[in-house]
């Protein structure tokens, strides 16, 4: 559980999070409709599951926000370098779940098949051994097509795990498939733009999954956007013409716009 310490006095979020924590209930939901297409074609192109393929892109968007990776820890405001996803499965012909918490490594394929293996060996509940604040909590009910969840909790308002959750994907007739996705988040640490930030993230693998999955799954191993420049000299060249005033307000859609179109570099 790699994390730095934030120094509270210059935290430019300080006052967000103080006004935030006048009120009882700081928790808030926003859902939202996503085409997964691509994604359910090279989850079934690949024989991979289409539940953990999502698993891996969710974490991946959030990840790559910062907001979202802010908590509260022993009495002080921590950046966690990652969060981990914590989703429940299902055993085949079971009727209860269990829950899964692992670390999100190696390429999408990769992440996929470890997934299902130690879905498929766990032996408990849950292992508790696994469990932190570096975490998002992450469902999904396939069998309705829902459009909002909320999620259970014990109280705490300095909670900062999301919670995720989408419902079943619903053939439009023409081969198209989309769902309900609904993110569960605390107003102390995230705001919409943030979130939105996330949903640009995962509307871009909509668009962009099939024609150029090898470099999206590049992309998405750097973790962030500035970790993507560090070890991309090609991307953080182009970046130094993009037409902005400075390199860190390059919006990540952007970024992964220029990637699928420059030879970015492979994680050492």
């Amino acid at each position: 559980m790699d994390y730095k310490v934030i120094d509270y006095a210059s935290w430019p979020r300080r006052k967000m999070y103080e006004f935030f924590s006048a009120a009882d209930q700081p928790f808030y939901n926003v859902a939202f409709r996503l085409d997964v297409t691509r994604a359910y074609n090279f989850a079934k192109e690949h024989s991979l599951s289409f539940y953990m393929v999502m698993t891996y892109l969710v974490t991946k968007a959030i990840n790559s926000v910062e907001a979202f990776r802010y908590a509260k820890l022993d009495g002080e405001i921590v950046l966690f370098d990652a969060l981990m996803p914590s989703f429940t499965d299902l055993k085949p012909g079971a009727e209860h779940f269990h829950i899964v918490t692992m670390p999100c490594e190696g390429d999408i394929a990769e992440f996929c098949r470890e997934a299902k293996r130690r879905s498929r060996e766990q032996d408990c509940f849950i292992d508790m051994s696994m469990e932190g604040k570096n975490l998002i909590f992450i469902t999904s009910l396939p069998w309705l097509d829902i459009t909002s969840l909320s999620h259970e909790r014990t109280f705490d308002p300095d909670d900062a795990i999301p919670r995720v959750a989408w419902g079943k994907f619903v053939d439009d007739g023409s081969g198209r498939k989309e769902l309900g996705m609904s993110l569960e988040v605390n107003h102390r640490f995230i705001d919409g733009y943030h979130i939105s930030q996330f949903a640009n993230f995962l509307m871009f693998f909509r668009s962009r999954f099939d024609a150029a999955a090898d470099t999206v799954i590049a992309v998405a191993r750097f973790g962030t956007l500035e970790e993507t420049v560090t070890a991309s000299p090609y991307v953080s060249a182009r970046l130094s013409f993009a037409p902005c005033p400075c390199r860190e307000q390059v919006s990540l859609f952007r970024l992964l716009w220029l990637c699928l179109h420059s030879q970015v570099g492979q994680p050492q």
